[in-house]
């Protein structure tokens, strides 16, 4: 059946302007842009999608974040787009690699071994 999920606010399972979503194993990784956060979440036995944990905060730091956009998880590591950066965190959270990359990042997604990121400030798509 359809159904949905998440409400506004900050706290677990609440939202402010969740922008995108990626699945990886059994679990869904949700962009919580507002709340510059990555939002881990599952369902439960019944069919009831339940918060696991997040990720990020506010910040510049690796691991933190300003705006995120995009995700995705790409060969068990979990990509996140912002405005000026691409970041490379492992599951856990773990921030692996922070790579500065274009104007206005979006969209994320994994063509065979290459990631493409949409970057509408400079009209362009990275491989």
């Amino acid at each position: 059946g359809r159904g949905a999920f998440g409400r506004g606010g900050a706290a677990a399972g609440e939202f402010r302007q969740p922008t995108a979503v990626a699945a990886h194993a059994d679990e869904l990784y949700v962009v919580d842009q507002m709340n510059d956060r990555i939002q881990v979440l599952a369902f439960d036995r019944d069919g009831q999608m339940q918060f696991r944990r997040a990720f990020g905060g506010p910040g510049e730091a690796p691991g933190q974040f300003s705006g995120p956009c995009g995700v995705a998880v790409v060969h068990g590591l979990v990509l996140v787009s912002e405005e000026k950066r691409l970041q490379v965190l492992t599951p856990a959270d773990a921030p692996l690699q922070v790579v500065p990359l274009g104007q206005m990042l979006g969209g994320i997604c994994a063509l065979d071994d290459r990631v493409c990121v949409a970057d509408s400030g400079a009209c362009q798509v990275h491989t």
